[in-house]
């Protein structure tokens, strides 16, 4: 273990303490990969191959759910939102590699903060977050504002590869924006909400341009509570995914979210100071990519239709219902693909099984990790049949391929490692039949396939946006990517 300036870095794993009747331990050493039965992996992995095939976009997404004392919401939304945003300002590119979670552990010295990503978290990331942290547990009510903008300073800096990114995403629909505009303009000179839009845009163009990305930030998240994103969204053409005005209202959204994580983290710093008093952060080192445990011989649409049900009238009608697909959008040959897919353990489910398996503590008793992006299906599927107490969260409803089960065992051997295996064959077993039940579903309801939409949220609540569910992504924006 490395430990330096309240840090540590660690590869926890749970051996056996000698005593069958202690609760297992964690301590730094390398993680085992993990051994479930291949019988056991593909027969879950099969219903999914089937409904990622069907349709990988589940629907609209899943906000996430307080359930408390109604007393306690406010304070309860606060300490969510601070871990969740702790999280977010550590996932400096867009795409799935530093897609973050972040949970707090309570210690008799202190507060653990602990960290995982789907790709291992580099050592300038739990730096720069230790410096975030010892600023905050230091703010104060007469510094608050000039600190907020030194935040505001080093959030930008360390997140400007996702800043740049929105930028490019931007700028093409924002020219074709205010083009459309002046068009209409010219054909209705006193149409005063398209002057006054048109206006507000061009200004934006010019903040893009200025290279001054802290105020660009600033500038956005301001203007969530202006009428520009209501008068967005009035222009935006229902069905048409690529709308340049859904593209730009949906990324401007976005830009403005690492203003509103520093006003929250500043918030938060304040009315609740035990979240971060004594702190020492700790990094769960993350597992390598494994193949997919398929094999393409057994994964034809007939093999898999014949396996989904003992029902052969269930597995005929599935295997119709592939065989139509196949002969439009050559299914066959996208299946066989997806066999040497290679899988990884997303970043929330590493600190869920952490705090599941290690019957760690939470901060105030808030069984919450958070995490810099939505999740993904499976993982809301693997958080709800865990059964563990930990607080289910907003999901994108989307289904990743790329996707497995943390690690159960961590190292241990004898009973405990047949215990976690045990646990683990529950969990998948009552993912499975999930599945296989939304792919019933899928089949009986006869669904074409759903719109797309972005990961993310554009960060807004209008009634306009509660009206426009359906948004424009493109593969740069699916936030756990494969």
């Amino acid at each position: 273990m490395f430990i330096a300036n309240n840090i540590a870095v660690a590869r926890p794993s749970i051996r056996r303490t000698g005593n069958a009747g202690i609760n297992p331990i964690f301590k730094s050493e390398a993680q085992e990969e993990l051994d479930i039965r291949r019988k056991v992996l593909r027969r879950f992995y099969e219903p999914v191959l089937i409904l990622h095939a069907l349709d990988p976009h589940r629907g609209d997404r899943i906000e996430e759910i307080t359930d408390v004392d109604p007393a306690l919401l406010d304070i309860t939304k606060l300490r969510r939102s601070f871990i969740k945003y702790l999280a977010y300002i550590c996932d400096y590119e867009k795409g799935g590699n530093t897609c973050t979670s972040v949970a707090l552990q309570q210690k008799p010295s202190g507060v653990r903060v602990w960290m995982a990503a789907n790709v291992s978290i580099k050592p300038k990331t739990v730096q720069f977050l230790h410096e975030v942290l010892t600023g905050l547990s230091k703010v104060e009510e007469k510094t608050r504002d000039q600190f907020h903008e030194n935040l505001m300073s080093m959030v930008v800096a360390f997140g400007s590869r996702r800043i740049l990114d929105y930028l490019s995403i931007v700028k093409c629909p924002l020219e074709l924006c205010i083009s459309e505009l002046k068009r209409k303009s010219e054909e209705l000179p006193y149409n005063s909400k398209d002057r006054n839009l048109l206006a507000h845009l061009q200004d934006i163009q010019r903040a893009c341009g200025a290279n001054d990305h802290a105020k660009l930030v600033q500038e956005c998240f301001k203007a969530r509570s202006t009428t520009l994103f209501t008068q967005l969204a009035r222009c935006i053409q229902t069905g048409i995914e690529k709308c340049p005005f859904r593209i730009l209202r949906h990324n401007l959204g976005r830009l403005g979210e690492h203003a509103q994580a520093c006003k929250i983290l500043v918030q938060a710093a304040l009315e609740l100071p035990e979240l971060i008093q004594n702190f020492k952060i700790k990094v769960h080192v993350s597992a390598k990519q494994t193949k997919i445990p398929l094999i393409e011989k057994q994964s034809t649409l007939e093999c898999l239709a014949n396996r989904f049900s003992s029902n052969p009238e269930i597995s005929q009608r599935l295997f119709h219902r592939l065989d139509t697909l196949d002969r439009w959008s050559r299914l066959s040959e996208r299946l066989q693909d997806d066999c040497s897919t290679k899988t990884r353990i997303h970043a929330e489910l590493y600190l869920v099984q952490l705090f599941h398996k290690g019957q760690f503590e939470f901060v105030h008793g808030e069984k919450y990790v958070g995490c810099s992006k939505p999740a993904c299906y499976l993982c809301y599927e693997y958080i709800s049949a865990l059964g563990s107490g930990i607080s289910l969260p907003a999901s994108s409803n989307k289904i990743y391929l790329a996707w497995r089960p943390p690690n159960f065992d961590f190292g241990m051997e004898g009973p405990f490692r047949e215990a976690a295996e045990k646990e683990m064959e529950g969990v998948l077993n009552r993912m499975t039949e999930r599945i296989r039940g939304h792919v019933e579903e899928q089949m009986n309801g006869k669904m074409g396939r759903r719109h797309i939409h972005p990961d993310s949220t554009t960060g807004v609540s209008t009634a306009p946006d509660k009206q426009e569910k359906e948004f424009y992504t493109d593969p740069s924006d699916d936030e756990t990517s494969e």
